[in-house]
């Protein structure tokens, strides 16, 4: 990713602090981090320079205070009491930030900071590495096989519900480390396992959401605006999560089919978007499945057949974009991106399509990233 220029040199935000490596356009104004991005996807995305769009971002207000889904590292130091926020790992250091105030978290996620920062015992009665929240799930993440004392827990329960807080877990991972987290021992210990999104979506305490779910809904706006599902059509959605998009396909009648590797994604995605047909596994491991429900659906291959695809930070696996360009051949495909550089690489491999339209957004304000949907037509027809 490109280096973040500070020309504006703004000053920091209370609560920032100066050593936290989070946040590379905190002393940019708005207009200079955006324009810092767009000139980095015009490198990247050069070949289809012509068809990238004016970037799409929040107001100024909400470009602080919205990261409501947070991995904080937790360690504990005798002097000084629990440190919780980021970790600072090179070859000299390795420690935690304590970022209890912090300007960009939700003032209810920096409030359960400081509250488990005071509550917490020791480490050796209770040896907490990682504090998660998704929304309105927590996890406490303990470093050990055994279950630590929880009844100190019960003083917190009260203020937690206050700031809308409905589920906290136990998890359980002696591993615990680069991976955060680990498959079996969670432990609901208070409230409910599931709770609901801004757009009425039931995710866990794993779920991933969109930080910003206005600009997350323009851009899914914009990808059935161009995919145009409707009775007619059938629609493949690779990497579907917890199922949002499926539930837009759905509303306008589509046939669909979706593929997510998480556990419990495909548990909320059969909740959120019951009608479709969720498969669990890696794309490339479905792909059989998929053509087999294709063939199904479309068996005289009327259906318009359409594909939304929104994989990870590596980019579509070379067999799916593979099946995609030379066997599957949606009419039209929409490529939601978090990385410039495996989508230029995925498109350049989508040689039977053309690129009509590049649409970029600003889902992660203060940061580098930035997300790009890539809106396609296909422009060989089927052997």
């Amino acid at each position: 990713m490109y280096p973040a220029r500070t020309e504006q040199n703004l000053p920091l935000r209370p609560g920032c602090e100066p050593a936290c490596p989070g946040c590379p356009h905190r002393q940019l104004a708005a207009a200079a981090s955006e324009t810092q991005k767009f000139n980095w996807l015009q490198q990247q995305l050069a070949p289809w320079q012509d068809r990238l769009q004016p970037l799409k971002a929040v107001a100024a207000e909400k470009r602080w205070g919205y990261r409501d889904r947070v991995t904080l590292a937790c360690r504990w130091l005798p002097e000084q009491g629990w440190q919780i926020g980021m970790h600072l790992k090179n070859a000299w250091q390795d420690e935690v930030l304590a970022i209890p105030n912090c300007p960009l978290h939700t003032p209810r996620t920096n409030r359960l900071m400081q509250l488990l920062a005071a509550y917490l015992p020791t480490a050796e009665t209770f040896p907490l590495a990682w504090l998660v929240q998704a929304g309105s799930q927590i996890t406490l993440v303990v470093k050990s096989r055994n279950q630590p004392p929880l009844a100190w827990l019960e003083d917190l329960y009260p203020e937690m519900e206050r700031l809308g807080y409905e589920g906290l877990w136990l998890h359980l991972n002696p591993s615990t480390g680069k991976k955060v987290l680990a498959k079996k021992t969670w432990q609901l210990v208070w409230g409910q396992p599931r709770s609901l999104d801004s757009q009425g979506l039931i995710y866990g305490p794993q779920g991933f959401q969109q930080l910003l779910p206005e600009l997350y809904q323009q851009a899914l706006q914009e990808a059935e605006r161009f995919l145009q599902p409707d009775d007619q059509s059938c629609v493949v959605d690779l990497y579907s999560g917890a199922g949002a998009s499926l539930q837009r396909w759905l509303n306008q009648q589509a046939a669909c089919v979706g593929v997510e590797s998480g556990g419990e994604a495909v548990e909320a995605a059969a909740d959120n978007a019951h009608e479709a047909l969720i498969l669990r596994g890696y794309c490339r491991e479905r792909l059989p499945q998929i053509q087999a429900w294709v063939a199904s659906t479309d068996p005289d291959q009327q259906q318009t057949r359409l594909l939304y695809t929104n994989p990870p930070r590596i980019g579509m696996e070379p067999e799916v974009t593979r099946w995609v360009n030379e066997s599957y051949q949606p009419e039209r495909l929409a490529y939601l991106s978090c990385s410039a550089g495996t989508l230029k690489r995925d498109l350049e491999s989508l040689s039977n399509y053309q690129v009509v339209r590049l649409q970029p957004y600003d889902f992660f304000p203060q940061t580098r990233h930035v997300e790009t949907l890539a809106l396609l037509k296909l422009t060989a027809k089927r052997n």
